[in-house]
């Protein structure tokens, strides 16, 4: 929507357009919902309760609209191509296809991410591999002062200390189950 159209002009567009509404009685009490614009009223009289909606619903594209939200705005024909209809097949499949699409693809980055992180941990698991990074440092470690020789030690030691209580939590989930001898 462009600004320097007049905001009572877009504020009357969308308080024209027509959302469900789902109507209730709690107690003595009428209860109007959009649920899409998340707008809730409840009056003793349906009338009362329905002169709030509308207000509520004018306060909210207000507010979407001054603060420059407006395309965020769920307009109802946004609603329909959402909604599942069982009696016709087509449409019902249809409107399943972006979620099953999202759905795969989410799966392929997980397996995808699983076996790349299963391949780093093994790299480092590889105590050849550990031996080979330690002892490649050992020259520059003795050409360090004592003193930056110290703050490494420092920083290790509070790093530890810091995760220690994490590790403490999750080791249980590395052990091995050791089977039970049965007599």
């Amino acid at each position: 929507m462009n600004h320097d159209v007049t905001k009572e002009k877009d504020i009357s567009y969308y308080l024209s357009l027509n959302y469900r509404c789902t109507l209730s009685k709690s107690g003595d009490y009428f209860v109007l919902y959009i649920r899409e614009l998340a707008i809730m009223v409840q009056e003793k009289t349906l009338d009362d309760a329905y002169r709030k909606l509308v207000n509520e619903k004018e306060k909210y594209f207000k507010d979407m609209i001054d603060n420059g939200f407006e395309k965020y705005i769920v307009k109802p024909d946004m609603l329909n191509s959402y909604d599942l209809d069982f009696k016709r097949p087509y449409k019902f499949f249809s409107s399943l296809t972006p979620f099953l699409i999202k759905l795969t693809i989410i799966i392929i980055l997980i397996i995808g991410f699983g076996i790349s992180i299963d391949r780093a941990t093994k790299k480092y698991r590889d105590p050849i591999f550990i031996y080979e990074k330690i002892f490649s440092q050992r020259e520059r470690l003795a050409n360090m002062s004592d003193e930056v020789k110290a703050n490494i030690k420092s920083d290790i030691k509070r790093t530890v200390t810091q995760i220690k209580p994490f590790y403490d939590e999750i080791k249980v989930l590395f052990q091995e189950e050791k089977p039970s001898k049965s007599k």
